[in-house]
Order: structure tokens, then sequence, then C-alpha cells
């Protein structure tokens, strides 16, 4: 499972028949986390997914134009 406003990913197991019906009655409104445990699902590992930086927003060339 890909969560993209956490920038997370989620590994899980397969579900069951039981465990997709469970499902469908949850509301959707509700935190994955909070969900997963409504379901009974055993989170095994999340891991941060989000890129670091390396300062390659920053233009080249150094200061120009007007200084105060």
């Amino acid at each position: 499972m890909f969560s993209s406003y956490l920038e997370e990913f989620i590994d899980l197991r397969e579900k069951e028949e039981e465990e997709i019906e469970k499902e469908e009655q949850v509301q959707d409104d509700k935190q994955p986390c909070l969900h997963l445990l409504e379901l009974e699902c055993k989170i095994r590992r999340i891991e941060d997914v989000t890129p670091i930086p390396t300062d390659g927003t920053r233009k080249h060339g150094g200061r120009r134009g007007r200084r105060l």
C-alpha cells in the first residue's frame, strides 16, 4: 500500500475475504493506520521515502543583480 500524502510505503500481507468485507463497511475518511487496526492487520515495516535534498534547486553563478 502506498500513501502519497505521508510519502510512506506500508508493507502488508495478503487479505482474506472476511477482511475485504470489513474494509468495505469502514468509512473512507478515517486515518489509514486506524483503518488497518480495525481490520486487525499487522504492520510489519514502515519506511520513509521522502527524498533528501542535495541543494539541486540553487541557481549557479553566485549573486547577480542588485545587492544591498
